[in-house]
């Protein structure tokens, strides 16, 4: 069966196995697509009797209950995904590159197509404790795969893992958000790590902040927007280069330094979206200029879902599945009873300390880190883990 679907969640979708004379059953997927969910009017005073008691200014949002109005209908998981599988073919060729230099370069060009400007209108849902998220792509040849969990939920934190076997390349995540309500803005300061292994020259590519600041302006009225902020520094020890990427409004500017010398080797500039990113190669006699991304080039690969009897359990798309067919119909209303079930859920398997059975990272309690496991088993999640 074919079970490509590319985007953010929705509808289902059924196949017939011409092999097997068997209907298998598909959630189909609408990452980065546009849909009503988008255009819907947020009447203020229709929701404010909701989530009014529950502000103040500095208010975490990830302990607020929004009401479906304000919501993309897509996990935090299936971002990840988007972004962080969607534009991993960038990365393959790092693995044929001999010169430390130029494999900084492309880490870089990775970075900036994925993490491009979006502009999404409203809030993912907060992933469950325990939720998974598991896709893969095929590009080049090789499949690649992607596995994420929500390993905490007070604060909410999300492990990620991709691979590719082939290529011996693969990236490991742990994502932290902390959303705070500032009236009518919202500012998402990141915590964790992102890290790049490129086992074939045995050399890691690390991030100290996963994803880029973020602000989103005019959430209650106006016209919303959201905008990457801050400064974002990827460090290769080995090697001993340093990019750091800059971050002002539609803007992006940056440099590539060797440690060892101080000096800067590489700046670059342009946009996140449309205008391109262009950089210089400096040396003691000239620049030498060149494109770094053309993101009209840079689209993601397609996230290909296994069927509903294949998904694990506590899967993004099962879990969210009646609130996201609601709100990509226009059903807020239902959609706030389907929401109201997860939440419901989640706080009686809290009360009974009961958890999903699958799981897909184990946290190393000698460093703290959440790691991957090659074989998923049946472990305890504690409802307390940071």
């Amino acid at each position: 069966i074919n079970a490509e679907y590319g985007g953010f969640f929705g509808k289902m979708a059924s196949q017939k196995d011409n092999q097997a004379g068997t209907e298998e059953e598909y959630i189909k997927s609408y990452v980065e697509q546009d849909g009503v969910w988008q255009t819907v009017k947020i009447s203020v005073w229709g929701v404010a009797s909701s989530i009014i008691s529950q502000l103040r200014n500095g208010a975490e949002i990830t302990k607020l209950s929004l009401p479906a109005v304000f919501l993309e209908p897509c996990s935090v998981l299936e971002i990840g995904a988007a972004k962080i599988l969607g534009y991993f073919p960038t990365l393959y060729s790092i693995v044929n590159e001999e010169q430390p230099l130029n494999r900084m370069i492309m880490v870089t060009k990775w970075y900036l197509a994925a993490f491009r400007r979006v502009s999404y209108a409203k809030k993912p849902y907060n992933a469950v404790l325990g939720e998974t998220h598991r896709c893969h792509i095929t590009s080049g040849g090789s499949v690649a795969q992607f596995y994420a969990q929500q390993v905490s939920h007070h604060p909410p934190k999300s492990a990620f893992r991709v691979s590719n076997e082939a290529l011996n390349l693969s990236i490991d995540a742990l994502v932290g958000l902390e959303p705070k309500f500032h009236g009518n803005y919202v500012t998402i300061p990141s915590n964790g790590y992102l890290r790049i292994t490129n086992s074939k020259y045995t050399e890691e590519y690390y991030c100290d902040k996963p994803i880029p600041d973020i602000i989103m302006n005019n959430v209650v009225w106006g016209t919303r927007s959201h905008e990457w902020t801050g400064t974002q520094i990827i460090l290769c020890k080995k090697n001993q280069l340093e990019a750091k990427i800059e971050y002002s409004s539609t803007k992006v500017k940056g440099t590539i330094t060797c440690l060892k010398t101080n000096k800067v080797l590489v700046t670059f500039q342009g946009g996140l979206n449309t205008d391109p990113v262009t950089g210089s190669i400096i040396n003691e006699a000239n620049e030498t200029k060149f494109l770094l991304v053309d993101y009209a080039k840079e689209s993601p690969a397609k996230l290909i879902y296994p069927s509903v009897s294949e998904m694990d359990p506590n899967h993004s798309l099962k879990i969210w599945r009646e609130v996201t067919e609601a709100i990509v119909t226009n059903d807020l209303e239902s959609a706030d009873r389907a929401k109201e079930k997860v939440e419901k859920a989640q706080r009686e398997r809290r009360a009974t300390n009961t958890h999903f059975a699958t799981s897909y990272f184990v946290k190393d309690e000698e460093d703290g880190q959440w790691k991957f496991s090659q074989c998923p088993e049946k472990r305890n999640i504690t409802n307390n883990s940071n």
